[in-house]
């Protein structure tokens, strides 16, 4: 259980919760929106003469937009669900008097998401589509001269924009999704099977309907 207050409004409790399945959630939300507008993009009119197709403005904006927040977004999730549970272990691990130790809050996510990976002892490997979200997000984050002009038949990937029309984002969420879930089903299935008195920091009793992060079916 959470408080604020406000001295104008009051005081304010809200239970605590897994904040991960919002951003997961959140995140295919706007990926679902980038495919269609790629896919309004791929509609569009061939110029003859430059035998390309030219994209609106408005088009090119939302495509923009939603694409670098589901790059956001899922990393977002990433990281709350490595922080939400991250204590738990520590927990159980302490208490089974098993040695463990946990990532430093410098090192960074593909090394805390290894490291929580392993403490589970999930065999699955790390997607490299995860990586490929890390490595774009930062490019959406972190602007500079080469990421917003590549003009280079090479440079061009590493605009945001041209990376998603060149369709490369296509197929990068289903791995996520399954190690997602494999990594959530895992970890709550550890904390289940290895009871401590009292109440582990950190853990609101388990997954609720819908918060896993998955395709809605069509």
């Amino acid at each position: 259980m959470l408080q604020s207050v406000d001295p104008k409004w009051g005081r304010y409790m809200y239970y605590q919760y897994h904040r991960y399945g919002l951003f997961f959630n959140k995140a295919l939300k706007y990926f679902e929106k980038t495919i269609k507008l790629l896919n309004q993009c791929r509609q569009l009119s061939i110029d003859e003469k430059r035998n390309l197709r030219i994209v609106p403005d408005d088009l090119r904006n939302k495509l923009e937009i939603n694409s670098a927040q589901f790059l956001i977004f899922t990393k977002l999730g990433l990281e709350y669900l490595i922080a939400e549970y991250q204590l738990a272990i520590i927990q159980i691990k302490d208490h089974r008097g098993e040695s463990y130790t946990p990532p430093l809050d410098t090192d960074n996510l593909q090394d805390k998401l290894k490291n929580l990976k392993d403490a589970i002892k999930l065999e699955s490997e790390i997607p490299p589509q995860i990586y490929t979200i890390l490595d774009r997000r930062d490019i959406v984050e972190h602007p500079t001269t080469d990421r917003l002009f590549g003009d280079t038949k090479t440079e061009w990937k590493t605009v945001h924009l041209s990376w998603v029309l060149c369709g490369e984002i296509e197929g990068i969420l289903n791995p996520i999704i399954h190690f997602v879930n494999e990594f959530i089903e895992k970890i709550e299935t550890y904390i289940k099977n290895n009871p401590i008195p009292g109440a582990l920091t950190g853990v609101t009793g388990g997954l609720k309907a819908g918060e896993q992060y998955k395709k809605r079916p069509k």
